[in-house]
């Protein structure tokens, strides 16, 4: 699991990220500007663990799948569920339509003229239908590229780290420019830095998927959500630190890790470490172009979208309907604004999902406190043939916590917080695309009949 995990957070973000945080704190103090950048790394790894270890807890209490859509429908009801679902598929899109981004501007680190234009809009398309092509075939074909980027991804960031710190060393790195009062003014800029830097955690949720098969979840849980998020964490701050270190000014920069590497390595390894984060980036477009669009096959194969959605095709059993509109709409995405502006869009997607998750897990506890009540008072009461047990949706939670409310309250605060960091602009657009969801939200459900009214989970 902990290996799993590992390979889930690591993506393209801390290739191309570094240059877009350094940007949000905008501090003119090179000792602030190297520090300052792996504050914000460390901090969107403590929000990505908090947020971990609470859909850790609720995930203990489910033997079936569904992650955040799941955990809400059941502390909050259909429609609340049915929301996390939609704004999922739709944060979905958008990340990847960051990602097939990031490949253009990954690419034209070799590719000088695919960085802007029409040769960055070629790049774009081009990698969208040579990922549609593979993926017609069948998830196999689809999957095949990402498993080998996936080691080429993990090699390139040690060997990076690891050759940095041995050429430039932490004490020699390039502490040239003006110090001055830079922290003072970086601090206030912290939180928005976080906010973008936390797409490099994406998939962290996924850690949790087998906790209803794990033996003894309560230690195993933990161990595994702490240990994967603080490797990750400090495998991201030993980039940050030697890019940090060996590019000033950073701020800007669109593929900081690949410009630090020709600075340490001289042109051939700069090149060679361009190409590998190519590699790298194509590897995480591959695993997003197989996995989102059997996202939107699940949601019309619940009725949550039309039927046609999840259509399989005869022959290679791929979804080809759910093929079409999601590889259309990352295009739209992609080719909308910028990298950073999208990667901050998805983590405000992002966020309005893991906040219910964060507030499911004190629900669950208020129930289960008050099915402990209800069963003490009902053995009083039962008689000699005892009462049928019901099958409540969520049981007992197997994994839990420690610090009663602390971890779950933290969690959900900063999340808020981060939140409200984002624009104007993306704030609106997560609002519409939640009003968006109730029409939808009502013809999925027309005709339906209304299910019985099930006894509060934990019950019995």
């Amino acid at each position: 699991m902990a290996a799993l995990g590992v390979n889930c957070v690591v993506g393209s973000g801390i290739f191309l990220l570094p240059g877009p945080v350094a940007s949000r704190l905008a501090s003119e103090a090179a000792p602030v500007a190297v520090a300052m950048p792996v504050v914000a790394t460390v901090g969107a790894g403590a929000l990505a663990c908090l947020i971990a270890l609470c859909f850790a807890e609720v995930a203990s209490r489910f033997r079936e799948t569904g992650g955040a859509y799941l955990y809400t429908r059941e502390a909050f009801g259909e429609l609340a569920g049915f929301e996390v679902g939609w704004l999922s598929a739709l944060a979905g899109v958008v990340a990847w339509g960051a990602l097939v981004n990031g490949f253009a501007v990954a690419l034209g680190r070799l590719v000088p003229a695919v960085a802007e234009g029409p040769g960055h809009t070629a790049a774009i398309v081009g990698l969208l239908l040579v990922l549609a092509w593979l993926n017609l075939l069948g998830a196999r074909s689809g999957g095949g590229l990402s498993t080998v980027a996936s080691g080429v991804k993990l090699a390139t960031l040690v060997g990076f780290v690891a050759a940095g710190f041995a050429l430039a060393g932490p004490g020699s790195l390039e502490l040239a420019a003006p110090a001055g009062d830079g922290a003072a003014l970086a601090l206030p800029r912290l939180p928005a830095a976080i906010l973008l830097m936390l797409y490099a955690y994406v998939g962290f949720e996924n850690l949790v998927v087998p906790a209803g098969e794990m033996d003894r979840p309560e230690r195993s849980l933990p161990l595994a959500i702490t240990g994967v998020l603080a490797t990750v964490t400090l495998l991201y701050s030993g980039v940050m630190a030697v890019v940090a270190g060996t590019l000033f000014p950073l701020a800007g920069r669109d593929n900081a890790v690949a410009a630090s590497a020709e600075a340490l390595f001289g042109p051939a390894g700069g090149m060679l470490v361009a190409g590998a984060v190519v590699v790298s980036v194509v590897g995480v477009n591959a695993a997003s172009a197989l996995i989102l669009p059997r996202r939107l096959s699940a949601l019309a194969d619940r009725g949550d979208l039309p039927a046609v959605v999840g259509r399989l095709d005869a022959k290679h059993g791929s979804p080809r309907v759910a093929l079409v509109v999601s590889y259309g709409l990352a295009g739209v995405v992609a080719l909308s604004g910028s990298f950073a502006e999208l990667a901050a869009l998805a983590v405000v997607g992002r966020l309005m999902q893991y906040i219910p998750t964060c507030l499911a897990v004190l629900v669950f506890r208020r129930r289960d406190r008050r099915d402990r009540q209800h069963r003490q008072h009902r053995q009083h009461r039962q008689t000699t043939t005892g009462d049928p047990a019901h099958q409540p949706g969520a049981g007992a939670a197997r994994f839990r916590v420690p610090g009663g409310p602390a971890v779950p309250l933290l969690a959900l605060g900063l999340a808020v917080a981060l939140l409200l960091q984002a624009t104007p602009g993306q704030l609106a657009a997560g609002a519409l695309a939640a009003v968006a969801a109730l029409p939808l939200y009502a013809w999925s459900r027309r005709g339906r009949v209304r299910p019985a009214s099930r006894p509060p989970s934990g019950s019995d």
